[in-house]
C-alpha cells in the first residue's frame, strides 16, 4: 500500500493510486486455490464496502455474511420476476391544517409465504446494479399505476414521494424515464416527488445525477433531501443540488422533547431551511408531546406512526375517508380579540 501511494509524474501531471486489498491466508483459511481465492475477494468486497483504499483480512464470519447476502439477492430476484415488490404508503401530514398532503412510497417485498419483507431485509440486495434498477423501475411502475388509479377514482392524494438511489440515478435516461412513466398515465409532474440522500453529491458520476435532478426539478418534479441532519454534507446539497424539500431524520424527532440538544438542531434546521425557501418534514412523529415540540418549531409537514403506518394502496381511500372524518370532527381553536386588546381561545365544533 506505501508502494502504491507513492506519487508519481506522467508527462507534466502528478498521479496517485489507491487501491482496496482483500488477504487469504493458507492453509488457515482454506487449502485449496479455489477456496483461497474466494476467501481472499471476500475480504476485497469487505475493504471496499468499509470506504476503499485499505486493507482487509479474511475472516470466517465473512463467508457467512457472503452465503446470506446471496440468498437475499436471490429472494429479491424472485420478487421481481413473480411481480411481488409493491408500495406500502404513508401519510404527511400538514401541521398548520392538519390535512393529508401526500404520501411516500415505501418499497416492500412479499415472500412465497406472503410475509411482508422489510427494506432492512433486503437492501443489500439492491447494491447489485442490475438488480438495483430493477427494483428501481419496478417501484416507479406500481406507484404511476397507483397514482393514476386513484386519481381516476377521484381520489386525491395530493403527491407520492418516492426514494431514490444513486445507483439509479447516475443513470443518464433516468429523468428521461421519470417523466415517461408520469407522461403515460396522464399524470402531472406537480404530483411526483423523488426524495434522496446527502450521498448524491459525492459520487462519482455527480454529473449525471446532477444532470437528472435539475431535468426533473425543471419539469416541475419535487425533489427532497431525506434524513437531513444525519451528515456533514447536507448544508452543500441545499446550495448545490434543486432541493425544495428538507426531510428532517427521525433520529432527531426521537428525543425532541426531553433532549433540549435534539430541539436546538431542529430549530436550526427549520429556520435555515425557510431562510433558503425550502418547506420542512419531519419524520418519526409518534406520540403528541412530539407533534406539539415539531408544531412550536414552525416546522411545515409531519410524518410518523402518530399518524399511521404504511399500507398496501388498497386502504389508501380509506385511510384518507378515515382521516378526513377525524380531522371534521376535532374541535377547532379559533383565536378571537377581545374587548381589552387581548386574544381569546374559543373552541368551536
Amino acid at each position: 500500500m506505501r508502494s502504491l501511494r507513492r506519487k508519481m509524474n506522467y508527462r507534466g501531471q502528478s498521479i496517485e493510486i489507491f487501491a482496496s486489498i482483500g488477504i487469504a491466508y493458507f492453509p488457515d483459511h482454506a487449502n485449496t486455490w479455489g477456496d483461497i481465492f474466494r476467501a481472499a475477494d471476500l475480504a476485497l468486497y469487505r475493504a471496499k464496502h468499509a470506504g476503499r483504499n485499505r486493507t482487509v483480512a479474511f475472516d470466517p464470519a465473512m463467508r457467512i455474511a457472503a452465503e446470506h447476502r446471496f440468498a437475499v439477492l436471490g429472494t429479491v430476484r424472485s420478487a421481481l420476476e413473480h411481480d411481488r415488490v409493491v408500495p406500502y404508503y404513508q401519510p404527511e401530514i400538514s401541521i398548520e391544517t392538519g390535512e393529508i398532503v401526500g404520501f411516500e412510497a415505501l418499497a416492500r417485498v412479499v415472500g412465497e409465504d406472503g410475509r411482508i419483507g422489510m427494506p432492512a431485509e433486503f437492501v443489500s440486495a439492491l447494491e447489485d446494479p442490475d438488480v438495483g434498477r430493477t427494483f428501481g423501475l419496478k417501484m416507479i411502475e406500481r406507484v404511476t399505476s397507483d397514482l393514476q388509479n386513484w386519481l381516476a377514482a377521484g381520489l386525491d392524494v395530493r403527491r407520492v414521494a418516492i426514494n431514490v438511489s444513486n445507483l439509479e440515478l447516475r443513470a443518464d435516461d433516468y429523468s428521461d424515464r421519470i417523466i415517461g412513466a408520469l407522461q403515460k398515465r396522464g399524470i402531472a409532474y406537480n404530483r411526483f416527488e423523488i426524495e434522496v440522500t446527502e450521498t448524491a453529491a459525492f459520487d462519482d458520476n455527480i454529473a449525471a445525477i446532477g444532470r437528472n435532478l435539475c431535468n426533473l426539478a425543471a419539469g416541475g418534479i419535487s425533489i427532497a433531501l431525506d434524513d437531513f441532519g444525519t451528515g456533514f454534507a447536507s448544508l452543500t446539497h441545499l446550495k448545490s443540488l434543486p432541493i425544495s424539500r428538507v426531510k428532517i431524520d427521525r433520529s432527531f424527532i426521537r428525543n425532541i422533547v426531553a433532549d433540549q440538544e435534539s430541539r436546538s438542531i431542529v430549530d436550526a434546521i427549520v429556520r435555515l431551511s425557510h431562510s433558503l425557501g425550502k418547506s420542512v418534514v419531519v419524520e418519526g412523529v409518534e406520540d403528541e408531546a412530539q407533534f406539539a415540540a415539531v408544531r412550536e418549531l414552525n416546522s411545515d409537514v409531519a410524518q410518523g406512526y402518530l399518524f399511521s403506518r404504511p399500507v398496501p394502496c388498497e386502504e389508501v381511500a380509506t385511510l384518507l375517508l378515515r382521516h378526513t372524518a377525524q380531522r371534521l370532527a376535532r374541535p377547532v381553536q379559533r383565536e378571537i380579540p377581545d374587548n381589552f386588546g387581548g386574544t381569546v381561545i374559543r373552541k368551536a365544533s
